[in-house]
């Protein structure tokens, strides 16, 4: 008996250390070529830009060297990392990053799947390592942004509501589509709006109190421009819903656009409502995020490739739910074969298809969405939950 406890216990640490050997490995590996060359196939050339030329009081959106498309607020929030120069201030940037991702995963596991979690834990490493790749060696906010929406799963189930509120509005500063997480939020849990408001309100002030407020002002009103000629972005280089479509010669711009993303985005409320009533958690969680998180990548009309690595935890967690529950295994390794695929296929044929990554991620989304319907309406799954 002692010695089957102690050989559990020998594989659960084997499970633990490999997994993070992956992912210490990773950044290693990460940190040594920013070491060799910051200014090399990174992002963090705009983040820095934005905040020398905001201390300087110079115009921060409208450059052509820079091509910063945040809110003001970022600048605060890069701006230990700009003091720490290069390229120590780069790498903690992605260190701080790739930790808010696997401490997220690591921790819903814990708190929803303790006797197992190190396997779990191995298993879901082994799954979005590969989506992760590419926005960790960018340096992208996307990085963040999708660990930080681990860690607001994480508070609102365990209904930590300042925490929530704090996290949201710092999901807002990553990337204004966190205004469409947070009022999916709200639109569930309408007492957290008094809170978010009092967060939201001391970002916008806070600039005044300690610059220029002319400046600041002029900023902010550059800001709402850049935002808006974001919002109807035609470029042909986006992984949108239009990249899927645009190899079959259907162009979605204008009235069009703006009507397929308002109805698509009316769904996705309805569904998260339908969902936050009718589901228990770790699942409720878990699909409110799977839905949030894909109505992004495919209706942002600016959803890079590298920005899939917001959803890939969210399509893992929903693989591992369904395996511990035992319905369809093909479904299952389906949903992760999506997840491996969406950060793996486009770059094995790139030498070939350049472009394929434009059309095949959002499909595979499409298709992790369809796969994940068909298992919530099973008559398997839902004699289970009654």
């Amino acid at each position: 008996m002692i010695t089957s406890e102690k050989t559990i216990g020998d594989k659960k640490k084997l499970y633990l250390s490999i997994a993070l050997g992956i992912w210490i490995t990773t950044i290693f590996a990460v940190a040594i070529m920013v070491y060799i060359d910051p200014t090399k196939r990174t992002v963090t050339n705009v983040y820095y830009g934005a905040v020398s030329n905001w201390f300087l009081q110079k115009e921060i959106y409208g450059d052509k060297n820079i091509l910063f498309h945040y809110l003001p607020q970022f600048i605060y929030l890069y701006t230990p990392f700009y003091l720490l120069d290069r390229p120590l201030g780069d790498i903690l940037w992605r260190v701080i990053s790739l930790s808010l991702l696997v401490s997220g995963v690591y921790v819903f596991i814990r708190e929803f799947y303790p006797k197992n979690k190190e396997y779990l834990f191995l298993v879901i490493t082994l799954i979005i390592i590969t989506p992760t790749i590419g926005a960790l060696r960018n340096g992208q906010a996307n990085l963040t942004f999708s660990g930080l929406c681990l860690w607001i799963m994480y508070f609102l189930l365990k209904e930590k509501w300042w925490a929530l509120s704090f996290a949201l509005t710092i999901l807002i500063i990553l990337k204004q589509t966190g205004l469409i997480i947070t009022a999916l939020i709200v639109s569930s849990h309408p007492h957290l709006c008094w809170r978010i408001i009092l967060t939201i309100s001391f970002v916008i002030i806070f600039p005044f109190l300690i610059n220029n407020a002319d400046y600041v002002l002029s900023q902010y009103k550059s800001a709402l421009k850049e935002m808006s000629s974001l919002a109807i972005s035609s470029e042909r280089r986006f992984a949108d819903i239009s990249g899927l479509l645009r190899p079959f010669g259907i162009s979605l711009q204008g009235p069009n656009s703006l009507i397929l993303r308002a109805f698509a985005g009316f769904i996705t409320l309805i569904g998260w409502l339908y969902a936050s009533k009718r589901f228990d958690e770790p699942l409720r969680g878990i699909l409110l995020f799977s839905l949030a998180t894909a109505y992004l990548m495919l209706f942002h009309p600016m959803t890079e490739q590298n920005s899939y690595v917001i959803i890939a935890p969210f399509i893992a967690l929903v693989s591992v739910y369904f395996w511990q529950e035992g319905l369809s295994k093909r479904i299952v390794y389906a949903l992760m074969v999506i997840c491996i695929s969406i950060g793996s296929m486009p770059e094995i044929v790139r030498p070939i298809a350049p472009h394929m990554g434009l059309w095949f991620k959002p499909m595979m989304v499409i298709l992790f969405y369809l796969l994940t319907t068909k298992l919530v309406i099973s008559d398997k799954f839902n004699q289970k939950a009654l």
